[in-house]
């Protein structure tokens, strides 16, 4: 106790720790108090842990190793969660994940301390990651991005402090939760390459004594460490804009949080983000020398200042080989983002009265929570009703229930989005995008007659799966009006599914009956 106290015996030294502490409590019990809202991609995951955990294997059909899920760490950690008899995995994901956010809120706080920033600051900084309504959205949405932060933050935290062991574990951890992991590493062993001879060496042989095994073992068992998903993503939802994550990533820093279902309903809501984040951008730059300046006085901050700048150049060079970017690779940015606009705005407002900095505090809160979307969708505002945030994901959910009593041994069912419905049947499913059917991806790209990413018709023809389960859009010509479709395929089932960003109202369900 001594160590937190000042001469006088005042506990001054304890606050940092108590506000840090009680902002990461927070932003628990926030996640938590909401209860797991499972998106359709977790649920993808979530077949791996329970197959793994029930001994089955790391499949996602039984019998196919097919490596769909690009984390790794996060699946196994459900897997045991699941083993245990913990609950249900969503809730062991959101439990797990609430918990990693509170982790990242109290790290982001010392981050925020170690990169110069006083405690009101650091507490601001921690305080707005605790509210972000982007990370809440995966967090308890089952997604892994949570767990990906925390590790992140753990390893540039690490860095700073001159703790190259814990750098060199949490930035192993990070890749071995997301690929984008490698990144971190890659900053950390750079920097230190450049200011310390000696340790880079440690955190390197630590990175290849963690990720050796699981990338023999994939080699081994899937014939690869690179995951089928990452290959059907990129030939499956290409994009004929290569400069379209170049785009979002502005707008993005124009309107933090804002979603694709956002600009469908206010489709100015794009204009405005791509316009501030302009104007952000130019800021930035204009920022660059005296950020410069500051890494050469603390060459030790570089993989904290580098970090979100990298990421998000990789993701816009990605979209140059049709890699789509999806909401939750963005959520990573969120810390970074808000570290360097606190900084800036604390710089702004350095010699002002306490008042316009408060002010200014309030207006950086409010124009956050201007682009955030908590509930994914713009008909789903945080002012409606739970009940009625997964229209899809309760649709695909409808469908496996209405199938399960007639599905037998053997049955095939095909969909374009395998989440919801493969997590809640052990059905073996023909996945028409390719994320975990790798013969799928052989039909695309998709001929010109189609719009979006339908299923593709001679993949349906070949295969002949016993059902077809699929929301309205994805089903258009040349494949409903096929006349071999119409004869050997009926509609069974309708489901509501009203989903105004892609315009989609149903769920249909076909039964093969010839």
């Amino acid at each position: 106790m001594r160590m937190l106290t000042r001469g006088d015996g005042s506990f001054a030294y304890l606050v940092p720790w108590l506000l840090s502490l009680g902002i990461g409590l927070l932003a628990i019990l926030i996640r938590l108090s909401i209860g797991p809202l499972t998106i359709d991609d977790a649920y993808i995951t979530f077949r791996y842990a329970r197959n793994v955990a029930a001994g089955v294997g790391f499949v996602y059909n039984p019998n196919q190793h097919v490596l769909g899920t690009t984390t790794p760490l996060w699946t196994l950690l459900l897997a045991v969660g699941d083993h245990l008899g913990l609950g249900s995995l969503p809730k062991i994901a959101l439990a797990v994940g609430a918990t990693a956010d509170g982790v990242t809120t109290f790290l982001l706080f010392w981050l925020a301390r170690r990169l110069d920033l006083p405690t009101t600051w650091a507490g601001l900084v921690s305080l707005l990651f605790a509210g972000s309504a982007a990370s809440i959205a995966f967090t308890t949405g089952g997604m892994e991005t949570p767990l990906f932060i925390m590790w992140v933050i753990s390893a540039v935290l690490a860095d700073v402090d001159d703790r190259p062991t814990l750098a060199g574990t949490a930035s192993a951890l990070a890749t071995l939760t997301r690929p984008e992991g490698i990144l971190v590493t890659a900053l950390i062993i750079g920097r230190r390459l450049l200011t310390d001879q000696r340790k880079p060496w440690r955190i390197a042989l630590i990175n290849l004594a963690l990720l050796a095994p699981w990338i023999a073992f994939a080699f081994m068992y899937f014939g690869s460490p690179i995951p089928q998903s990452m290959d059907a993503k990129a030939v499956v939802y290409s994009s004929s804009d290569p400069l379209a994550n170049a785009k979002w990533l502005l707008v993005q820093l124009g309107l933090p949080g804002l979603s694709v279902s956002e600009t469908v309903v206010l489709p100015t809501a794009y204009d405005v983000g791509l316009f501030l984040g302009r104007i952000v951008l130019v800021v930035g730059i204009a920022a660059l020398p005296r950020l410069v300046r500051f890494v050469r006085r603390r060459p030790e901050t570089l993989p904290a200042v580098a970090f979100a700048p990298a990421l998000a150049l990789a993701y816009a060079i990605a979209g140059f080989r049709n890699v789509m970017l999806f909401h939750w690779y963005l959520v990573p940015l969120v810390p970074f983002y808000l570290l360097g606009f606190t900084a800036f705005l604390r710089l702004l407002t350095r010699h002002r009265a306490w008042l316009f900095r408060a002010g200014s505090a309030i207006l950086l809160m409010s124009w956050m929570a201007l682009g955030l979307n908590l509930w994914r969708n713009p008909s789903q505002s945080p002012f409606r009703p739970l009940g009625t945030v997964l229209v899809r994901e309760d649709a695909y959910i409808a469908a496996a229930q209405f199938l399960a009593p007639q599905l037998k041994p053997g049955d095939v069912v095909a969909l374009p989005e395998i989440g919801a419905f493969g997590y809640h049947t052990s059905v073996n499913v023909l996945d028409t995008v390719g994320l975990v059917s790798p013969i799928a991806t052989r039909y695309y790209p998709l001929p010109l007659q189609y719009q979006g990413h339908a299923l593709p018709a001679d993949l349906v023809r070949d295969a002949r799966p016993n059902y077809i389960v699929s929301i309205d859009v994805f089903l258009q010509n040349p494949l409903t009006m096929a006349p071999w479709f119409i004869k050997d395929y009926h509609l069974i089932k309708v489901i509501d599914a009203p989903f105004p960003a892609w315009n989609a109202r149903e769920v249909y369900v076909y039964q093969r009956v010839n």
